[in-house]
């Protein structure tokens, strides 16, 4: 009925709250270590925009979020992989 649907909500909501607190503690380490170009931040900011991404689209589809929103979050989430991947990026990361 409408009290398992209202949990399952609630259920939902508390999961995607637990993946975006996840997410702002990845974009905060990832922060730090593209700061001082540490090698593993390389990895780290490509897995926090895969996640931004993932977890923006959740939103569309679930009506978390305003569309116009999300797809800004995809777009910025997007030049963000697309710069880490240029080839002075990697080299200041020391990837190939």
């Amino acid at each position: 009925g409408a009290a398992t649907g209202s949990a399952a909500v609630g259920g939902l909501v508390s999961v995607l709250g637990l993946i975006a607190i996840v997410y702002g503690a990845l974009s905060l380490a990832f922060a730090y270590g593209a700061w001082t170009l540490k090698p593993w931040a390389w990895n780290l900011g490509m897995a926090s925009q895969l996640v931004g991404i993932g977890l923006a689209i959740v939103y569309i589809v679930t009506n978390n979020a305003p569309i116009s929103s999300e797809i800004l979050n995809i777009a910025i989430s997007g030049v963000i992989i697309y710069y880490l991947n240029t080839p002075a990026v990697k080299a200041a990361f020391g990837r190939p």
